[in-house]
């Protein structure tokens, strides 16, 4: 985390517009960083800044985020090293430059982001993103159910698309997502995937079994069809980054429940359905969701992200966005099935995964055996709906 300095002409110009008094003064005020995983190098840093300040009301509290983005240098070992290059999914300046573009203002009521006080650029290299102390339930801790609100809110948003609403052009916004996300021909380690031995281990879950490693490499054989019929798609306007860490429920001054997005780094052109497969395969992956409920959170999301967008006023074809669906989600992870493979031939890193993710090595390895079962059935639903894209 970039150690940083604040002075109160730094922070009165901000807090003015937290409390939207032009005469408020700092009394008092507090920085606290944000304790997270760092996994994207574009976040330097997180903190959560609390205080109080004269108004014309008396004294007030007030409370908001700073998040940092840095275009720090790469780092050879990392994925998720910053670039310079505008439809890059992971350009450094592209979250400030979402909050400085009217792109949040077309958003549904339903939907809502952090609202954005100010942008400073303390360095070349460096932007401040002070933004809204968002107050809700976040989505680590929902109910299944609440997820199938969150996805009819975000059918609401990308339906309009369709619907009545021209697409963004913007230049920063990120094109081919999915492309560069799929799993490389390393992370997909079809030599072990081709070798019958590699799928004989005590701690390989019976979810995975060596017949499986022929619909794999079909997989791997089909992607680049399967990618480009994604992408000749309808467009529409997706988040990219969209699972529980960065959703939080709220309630509007209305009374109305409204789906809060974080995270606006990677948003971007792509297919209907992109965001709700990163949504429920990503969940499982990351032990957001259990094994034995993702069936059920699948079934849950997809209702209501097609109630969201017949809601928006999209009257488009089911079966192509049911497409879109599984292709992507088979594609980004129906492919890690060599990977899994990889990690369990390797005990040494088992304390690593363990300690990552505070689970036991057998019962992480049952979770994404579990996923990629699921995600390869989706590969089969995808080949049969592939006559219908033409």
């Amino acid at each position: 985390m970039l150690p940083i300095s604040l002075d109160e002409a730094t922070l009165t110009p901000v807090l003015r517009q937290v409390l939207s008094t032009p005469t408020a003064r700092l009394v008092a005020w507090r920085l606290e960083p944000v304790a997270y995983t760092v996994i994207n190098r574009i976040t330097g840093g997180l903190y959560r800044l609390t205080g109080t300040a004269t108004a014309s009301t008396g004294t007030a509290p007030w409370s908001m985020f700073l998040k940092i983005l840095q275009h720090a240098a790469p780092d050879a070992a990392s994925t998720f090293n910053a670039s310079d290059d505008q439809a890059h999914w992971n350009y450094w300046r592209r979250e400030a430059l979402v909050y400085a573009s009217d792109l949040l203002d077309h958003l549904p009521a339903t939907l809502g982001a952090p609202r954005c006080y100010a942008i400073t650029t303390p360095t070349p290299h460096t932007q401040w993103l002070w933004l809204e102390d968002i107050q809700g339930q976040a989505a680590t801790g929902w109910p299944l159910a609440r997820f199938r609100l969150a996805a009819r809110h975000l059918g609401h948003w990308q339906g309009q698309y369709a619907a009545n609403r021209e697409l963004p052009a913007a230049p920063w916004l990120s094109r081919r997502w999915l492309r560069a996300w799929m799993p490389s021909a390393d992370t997909a380690a079809l030599d072990l995937v081709c070798n019958p031995e590699a799928w004989r281990h005590p701690l390989l879950p019976a979810a995975l079994e060596p017949a499986m490693a022929e619909t794999i490499l079909r997989l791997w054989d089909e992607r680049t069809l399967l990618l480009d019929s994604i992408e000749q798609l309808p467009q529409t306007l997706c988040h990219l980054d969209f699972w529980p860490p960065n959703l939080f429920a709220r309630r509007r001054d209305d009374g109305q429940e409204q789906t809060v997005l974080l995270d606006w780094s990677q948003v971007g052109l792509g297919a209907y359905a992109e965001d709700i497969a990163n949504l429920v395969l990503d969940s499982g992956w990351m032990f957001w969701v259990e094994h034995s409920a993702l069936a059920e959170f699948e079934q849950l999301v997809w209702a209501g992200y097609i109630q969201g967008l017949s809601e928006s006023g999209w009257s488009g074809d089911e079966r192509i966005v049911r497409f879109a669906y599984a292709a992507s989600a088979a594609l980004r992870f129906g492919l890690l099935a060599g990977l899994l493979l990889r990690q369990v031939h390797t005990p040494q890193h088992y304390p690593d995964i363990e300690q990552r993710y505070q689970r036991s090595i057998d019962s992480i390895f049952t979770q994404r055996a579990a996923v990629i079962r699921h995600t390869l059935a989706l590969a089969d639903e995808a080949r049969t709906l592939l006559p219908i894209i033409g």
